[in-house]
């Protein structure tokens, strides 16, 4: 189960990670079109801003399965192994509960969004919705990480108690 839940996440990576090369070569495009011909990509800033949700918060779950977040250890370092991971189990409680928060109100704003056909105000009409879509999956796949990653963080403490 690990397994796939590991490829599905690097999946969901992927097609972030592709956005994000595809925004950034339409941004250069974007430049190139501007400086060299005076003609830039109509509502290309439009696009952009409706699309950096997406491969921002997809790939929240695959950062913290390859451990890849952002630590300050100045205070946790000076703990002993098995304080470390109370508190690593403690962050990832809070981080469910929040999430999960982040996540539901997510799936309601997409839905929303969805039925009444909500769009970007700007020079084309861009749906918004498949961006909220992204950030409340991004959101619930990192719920499930959080929980899987407190899962192994219990079973480590109760299987070496003498740490």
């Amino acid at each position: 189960m690990l397994h796939f839940w590991r490829k599905f996440n690097r999946i969901v990576t992927f097609v972030a990670g592709a956005l994000l090369g595809f925004v950034m070569l339409t941004i250069v495009v974007d430049v190139c079109g501007r400086i060299f011909f005076n003609h830039p990509i109509t509502g290309m800033v439009d696009t952009v801003t409706v699309t950096i949700p997406i491969f921002l918060f997809l790939p929240l779950a695959y950062v913290d399965l390859l451990d890849e977040h952002i630590r300050v250890e100045v205070l946790t370092g000076c703990l002993d192994e098995k304080k470390q991971m109370a508190l690593d189990l403690l962050a990832a409680v809070c981080g469910i509960v929040l999430f999960i928060i982040f996540a539901w109100e997510g799936w309601e704003l997409a839905l929303e969004s969805w039925r009444m056909g909500e769009y970007y105000p700007g020079v084309y009409r861009i749906r918004v919705y498949p961006t909220k879509f992204a950030i409340a999956l991004g959101c619930s796949l990192f719920c499930i990480q959080l929980a899987i990653r407190g899962i192994m963080d219990v079973k480590a403490l109760i299987s070496n108690p003498e740490r």
